[in-house]
């Protein structure tokens, strides 16, 4: 979630760095539908391939954590 805090990413850019970091393609997919679907992370448009951005809910998350 802090690679979503610091800049808009998109979902492949965002699943390379964390696969980096993460391990596996499907940790990282059902990480970043979590985030997605509990509304931590939202997407910048309503196209398919538009980028994520950090929401203020996601910020308040990424704040306690810290």
């Amino acid at each position: 979630m802090r690679e979503v805090s610091l800049e808009t990413i998109s979902f492949s850019l965002l699943e390379k760095r964390a696969l980096a970091k993460a391990g596996t393609f499907a940790t990282v997919t059902e990480m970043t539908y979590f985030l997605r679907d509990s509304g931590f992370i939202v997407k910048v448009d309503c196209e398919h391939r538009a980028p994520y951005n950090i929401s203020k809910k996601g910020k308040l998350l990424l704040e306690a954590l810290s």
